[in-house]
């Protein structure tokens, strides 16, 4: 790209000086390189500080985003109204490491997602939310703050002319936990089985992504049941549960995590604990 700029200049000065002496021409080549390589140089700059503006904004947007607490679920209709609450699912629940759900007897139900990423350090949100709430899909997602956070400048030559605000994204040291609670609903609680590939974009440019293996073994659950009947699907991860009352059913699968089942309820029930073999 360098030499069409060159030449083009280089051929544009001589035309100049078409018809005259050997020296002007000399003087039209030298002439026409140093305008390429300027021509060159500024078209450089101008796309930098385009790339730099885009990171900057998509950066900026990201962050936004990471504070709206609809980012980290979707919702699906089930059978009689119900609704199934899913937080492996939604725009950025990758990133809902801190988790907890609270289902509540009049239809509504709330969220809160810890060490949420911003400028400032990490922060809370929390919303409640309408919805006939049933079962819940547990999240798997990994909390990330960000990482080299600073000022990048665009240059013109060696001569800075405009400072973007540029940073990447690392995990934080915090490990995955959800704590989830039920309403009088017959609920069913499942964890995904399964070791998990997750892509997560850690310079927020919409170019470089890198790949983080979820280790499910260091996810931990914290799972309080009501009334119903309910059903706690297990998985890998690590679980403390108390079922409450009702006639619950606990299911185990043969590669389960270590698993903390409070059984005490103060009515007759019968609970029961399925457990598979390889």
């Amino acid at each position: 790209m360098v030499f069409d700029d060159v030449y083009v200049d280089i051929l544009a000065e001589w035309k100049r000086v078409k018809g005259k002496g050997v020296l002007q021409h000399l003087l039209a080549v030298l002439l026409g390189v140093i305008e390429g390589l300027g021509d060159f140089v500024k078209l450089g700059f101008i796309r930098q500080m385009k790339e730099l503006q885009l990171q900057e904004q998509t950066c900026t947007e990201f962050l936004k985003n990471l504070l709206t607490v609809e980012n980290y679920f979707q919702v699906s209709t089930e059978d009689n109204d119900f609704l199934q609450l899913d937080l492996n699912a939604g725009e950025d629940y990758m990133y809902g490491g801190l988790v907890t759900v609270r289902l509540f007897d009049n239809d509504t139900f709330e969220i809160e997602i810890d060490a949420v990423p911003t400028i400032s350090g990490l922060t809370v949100i929390k919303k409640s939310f309408n919805g006939k709430i049933r079962d819940v899909i547990l999240g798997i997602g990994q909390s990330a703050d960000l990482a080299n956070y600073g000022m990048t400048s665009a240059k013109l030559y060696i001569f800075p002319v405009k400072d973007y605000h540029t940073f990447e994204f690392k995990p934080t040291p915090f490990p995955a936990f959800g704590q989830y609670f039920g309403n009088t609903y017959n609920n069913t609680f499942a964890a995904i089985p399964g070791n998990h590939l997750r892509t997560q974009d850690n310079q927020c440019d919409d170019v470089v992504l890198i790949n983080v293996s979820i280790n499910l073994d260091n996810i931990s659950y914290v799972i309080n049941g009501k009334d119903g009947n309910d059903v706690f699907l297990l998985g890998p991860e690590q679980f403390h549960i108390d079922g409450g009352r009702g006639q619950d059913s606990y299911f185990i699968p043969w590669y389960g995590g270590f698993t903390n089942i409070v059984n005490f309820a103060d009515d007759t029930a019968f609970d029961s604990l399925f457990l598979t073999v390889s």
